[in-house]
């Protein structure tokens, strides 16, 4: 009699590890929630602290810096000292500045604490990918990868919403309470649920010196450049998109602050729906025909929608559609293309996902300033921004897939 086939449910994916993939979840979501639940707190804090808008904003724009940068030192490190050590000194540091943060009465000394907050979140960020691949194998870590993914896009639903209450009722300085808390929370279930899942037989060398070698490794690696290439670009076209959006509403069609907050949460849902289906479609299609799949299927809409703009004009309606095509399927996109990023080397699935999550933050803010930018020259020029990222990320997919084709 043979063995069982694998239990391959929703539930087995989330809780049948260890460690466990809610907990790798748990991890990513503090990122994105560290930020957005600050974003109600700007205007209190000019008031509070007594400086300009353009000074409490880099309590964001630091934080936003410190994650995408940070990354690539924490990478190497995950490969070096592990996963748990990582995990584990990353948050009790994230205990200690959220404390000092919500005791802080100086500007400057809160956005350091927040920078050094994005250190903490961004290990996080990286421990939850490289742990995918090292417990999770082939689809089943395409359908892990979109739940991390899918993660990510719930602040976007919460954050915000709970951190307007917070401060109208507790002011500012309750946030970073409540941040205290959470990681204190994640901290006794990291210790508990948290074994170290890097392999024995893949330990890099422990000399740092190594880590620019390992980087030009990695950046030589087909797979590892293609998908992580494809996963910036993509991450750039969304960004671009929801970037100018707001303004397209306000601007073409005259929509009020409030109507534009309903509809960038709608896109936050489409985009956290579009993670649910990457969970299911990805058994079906596999990893790498499912992302070429929606490559393609984002480009050829787009080409379409930017002909007719143009021949008929912008209507609100397929506005919303386009950018709901490019949330939904960018959610399946980043999933597939981080779950290839971080398995093309086993050795350095730490450098890898910092290396891509990096990558992903510092094009995505590049390509936001510049569909930004050519804004002002009309919203077909954002347009073409985004259109040109889904086309280039086809292109590369298509030459990777040429190049793996059966030899003969």
């Amino acid at each position: 009699m043979g063995d069982a086939p694998p239990d391959r449910s929703t539930r087995a994916i989330l809780t049948g590890t260890r460690p466990p993939l809610w907990l790798l979840m748990l991890f990513a979501i503090m990122s994105p929630f560290s930020l957005l639940l600050f974003i109600p707190a700007l205007p209190p804090l000019v008031e509070e602290l007594g400086v300009g808008l353009g000074s409490v904003q880099w309590v964001i724009t630091g934080f936003l810096i410190g994650v995408g940068t940070m990354q690539l030192v924490i990478g190497p490190l995950v490969d070096r000292v592990g996963r748990r050590t990582v995990v584990l000194t990353g948050l009790v540091l994230y205990i200690v500045t959220s404390a000092l943060a919500a005791a802080a009465s100086e500007i400057d000394l809160l956005i350091g604490l927040r920078i050094a907050q994005a250190i903490c979140v961004a290990a996080l960020s990286v421990v939850s990918r490289a742990t995918v691949q090292d417990v999770f194998n082939g689809t089943d870590a395409g359908r892990a990868m979109s739940f991390v993914i899918l993660a990510l896009q719930l602040p976007g639903l919460l954050a915000p919403a709970i951190g307007g209450v917070l401060v109208m009722y507790a002011g500012w300085q309750s946030l970073f309470l409540l941040l205290t808390a959470m990681a204190v929370i994640l901290l006794v279930l990291a210790y508990r649920f948290l074994p170290e899942t890097r392999p024995e037989a893949q330990v890099v060398s422990p000399a740092f010196s190594r880590v620019f070698s390992d980087y030009l490794r990695l950046a030589r690696n087909p797979q590892f450049a293609t998908s992580a290439s494809i996963v910036a670009l993509t991450a750039a076209a969304a960004m671009t998109l929801l970037t100018v959006f707001p303004s397209a509403l306000t601007d073409l069609f005259g929509k009020s602050p409030d109507v534009v907050g309903y509809y960038t949460s709608a896109y936050s849902v489409i985009s956290l729906l579009g993670a649910l289906a990457s969970a299911q479609l990805v058994e079906k299609l596999g990893v790498g025909r499912l992302m070429a799949s929606v490559l393609a299927a984002i480009a050829i809409y787009l080409s379409g929608y930017l002909i007719w703009s143009q021949a008929l004009s912008f209507s609100l309606t397929n506005l919303f559609v386009s950018v709901s095509v490019v949330g939904f399927g960018q959610s399946i996109i980043v999933s597939m293309g981080f779950a290839r990023a971080v398995e093309a080397d086993d050795a350095l699935r730490g450098t890898a996902s910092g290396f891509a999550g990096a990558l992903a933050s510092i094009v995505s803010a590049g390509f936001a300033a510049v569909g930004a930018s050519v804004y002002a020259f009309g919203l077909s020029m954002s347009l073409a921004v985004v259109l040109g990222c889904f086309l280039f990320s086809s292109a590369i997919c298509g030459v990777q897939a040429w190049r793996d084709r059966p030899s003969g």
